[in-house]
């Protein structure tokens, strides 16, 4: 249980590190605030350099970083191929749809598309370009001079070619291609460019796929659109501000359309922990970029911006596992908004940072785990051992019929179970006492007994000796057994009587009242009654909760005690004081007792008297013992002790 309260540790761990990507993400938001506020404004100092392209729907030629070889291959293209364009059958019949890039570097469009074809149909002089029978090409629509004029990409085979009128038949030397089929067998490519103002006003791309007895269209839109490209002064003045790992820059014109695109917040780097153990908790993964490609926004915060209020904003991407910041800010020409300066960042950083921080936690986290593991098991079997040991002792003290034959080592240590230890070392010692009692109180019944027995049995064997001749003889033989029947019988009256006191004790009533005022009522009546001794009380004032009759009883029996070893004419002190609780002592001159007996000599049958201090009553040791009936009944305890001169008794309450 202790060790599973470790998890704690990385709980609260994991709820800080939370907290605290919380406030680096509010920072971040913050900076991009400020960056992009700082952008917007030198992009309205400078908002000439935005182009004004017509309103409505138009297709975005990607800016080309170099110029691309024209071969027909795809090696220049791969790193677009997520901006590809899908072009749609204008049948239902078709399914595997082509695809196409347009891009743009300096005054030039270039084309790459891409036409799953299994059955390639080249031209040659008898067929036409256009129709059923015509062989598979690529038509561009182009707008020159408000007019349309047809472009079709036909080709006797693979290799360059150029692009023909659909018209009059003629080639276009300034549009330039490459037939290449692909080596998979799936299709072919063709890489193609043209003059940038062929495009700029409207541009449609086609593709006709012909087969036996089949023909099939697809088209990118039902009419040329006008193709949007950045100028390239100002994709350098976006560009000359620099790019940060994870920060994206995009400018958008009044129609949210994408004019720049500078930067990704996609990332390579695998959020891999450090302790492979905890690759099943902190799975590697790859932050995509779901805006990668988009030509045109049309986001909440994007048409705020367009309205003219800045925004920043958090969102969730990759089904809500991770967080994209952004902020768009208006740029204005002449009070109007010709555009929107947006820039995105990646919190790639931070969960690189988290899940490094969360790495270092798990294995501290379980590096205390097995620690104290391994400190609990070291403690358990070193406590179970101990444990073991006390039992084999405490066994070996005790044998099968119950005796205490021997005691178990003291244990100097501090802790619970040497506590332990000792209390069962204290118990067997007040039980080896105990049997010790049980095993003498036979002999001291039968010695108390075999007086009075003796006397019974020798006075009638007298009388029986004497006869009746001897009158005399026989009555003091008579009296002597008399005498010895009344000692049996003050014995019996004497046990029935602690027994029933035993009883009696626990119905007494509890009252508080003055303990000076009680003292001196019983001290002056023991004056009375023992005339041969002297008694000094010392008390101090105050109130004690107890049973006065209990106490007096107590008291006698002390008293009764003191007197009977106290040589005549001696004082006897009776003295009491309040601490932490009330201690009424009765002291008195005389012998001392046995250091073996300060335990046992409140137990019933217990007596430390001599034949000088016996007496002609029968003693069987049970004045102490009620007295420490009546501690036990008040939660107290009663003590006995020698002192210089004597002894004292003190009975705690």
């Amino acid at each position: 249980l202790v060790s599973l309260l470790l998890l704690l540790v990385p709980w609260v761990g994991i709820r800080y590190v939370q907290a605290i990507e919380e406030v680096l993400q509010q920072l971040i938001l913050d900076n991009l605030a400020t960056y992009t506020e700082a952008m917007a404004t030198s992009l309205t100092a400078d908002s000439i350099a935005i182009p004004a392209f017509p309103p409505g729907d138009t297709i975005y030629a990607l800016p080309l970083v170099k110029e691309p070889i024209l071969d027909g291959y795809d090696a220049d293209w791969i790193d677009y191929f997520p901006q590809k364009l899908v072009l749609t059958a204008t049948s239902a019949s078709g399914t595997d749809r082509p695809q196409l890039l347009l891009a743009r570097y300096r005054q030039y469009a270039h084309l790459y598309v891409w036409v799953p074809d299994s059955q390639i149909r080249y031209y040659n002089d008898d067929l036409p370009l256009m129709g059923s029978s015509a062989a598979d090409s690529v038509i561009i629509d182009i707008i020159k001079q408000d007019a349309i004029q047809t472009l079709t990409l036909v080709s006797e085979a693979p290799g360059n070619f150029y692009a023909r009128d659909i018209n009059t038949g003629k080639r276009d030397l300034r549009v330039q291609a490459v037939w290449r089929e692909r080596d998979d067998g799936a299709g072919y490519q063709i890489e193609m460019r043209l003059p940038l103002g062929y495009v700029t006003r409207g541009l449609n791309v086609s593709v006709l796929n012909n087969a036996q007895g089949h023909s099939e269209r697809y088209q990118l839109y039902n009419k040329p659109l006008p193709v949007l490209s950045t100028p390239e002064a100002l994709r350098e003045q976006i560009l000359a501000r620099g790019s940060v790992d994870g920060r994206r820059i995009w400018l958008l014109d009044s129609e949210g359309r994408v004019l720049v695109n500078q930067g990704s917040i996609a990332i390579n780097q695998n959020l891999t922990p450090v302790n492979p153990l905890f690759a099943w908790l902190l799975r590697p993964e790859i932050i995509t970029d779901p805006w990668q490609g988009k030509t045109r926004f049309e986001r909440d915060d994007i048409q705020q911006a367009l309205a003219g209020e800045a925004t920043t904003s958090r969102i969730a991407i990759q089904d809500g596992k991770h967080m994209m910041l952004s902020s768009a800010w208006p740029v204005t020409r002449d009070n109007k908004i010709v555009a929107v300066i947006l820039i995105e960042e990646s919190t790639a950083a931070i969960q690189l940072m988290q899940r490094s921080a969360l790495s270092d936690l798990l294995n501290l986290s379980l590096l205390l785990f097995l620690l104290l593991m391994v400190t609990l098991i070291g403690f358990a079997g070193r406590l179970s051992n101990r444990i073991r040991r006390l039992k084999r002792a405490t066994d070996n003290a005790i044998d099968e019929q119950g005796r205490v034959m021997g005691n178990i080592p003291a244990k100097q240590r501090g802790d619970e179970l040497a506590d332990l230890s000792n209390h069962i070392r204290t118990m067997l010692k007040r039980l080896q006492a105990y049997h010790d009692y049980l095993e003498k109180l036979a002999s001291r019944l039968s010695h108390e007994i075999r007086t009075p027995l003796a006397v019974v049995k020798s006075s009638l064997e007298n009388v029986q000796l004497e006869g009746p001749t001897s009158v005399e003889q026989n009555q003091q033989s008579l009296e002597r057994a008399n005498e010895g029947v009344a000692r049996l019988q003050t014995l019996l009256l004497r046990m029935s009587e602690a027994s029933r006191l035993e009883q009696s004790i626990q119905e007494s009533e509890i009252d508080t009242f003055e303990l000076a005022t009680f003292l001196t009522t019983v001290t002056q009546g023991y004056r009375e009654v023992h005339k041969s001794h002297q008694f000094q009380l010392r008390v101090t004032p105050g109130t004690i909760t107890a049973s006065k009759d209990l106490m007096a009883q107590a008291l006698d029996k002390l008293v009764a005690n003191a007197v009977s070893f106290a040589p005549e004419e001696s004082v006897i002190h009776i003295h009491a004081s309040n601490g932490k609780q009330w201690q009424i002592a009765v002291e008195n001159e005389g012998p001392q007792l046995p250091e073996d007996m300060h335990e046992q000599l409140f137990q019933s049958m217990v007596s430390v008297r001599d034949k000088q201090h016996k007496g002609k009553q029968p003693h069987l040791g049970l004045g102490l013992h009620i007295v420490q009936l009546i501690a036990d009944f008040h939660q107290g305890e009663v003590k006995a002790e020698n002192t210089q001169n004597g002894v004292r008794f003190s009975l705690f309450i």
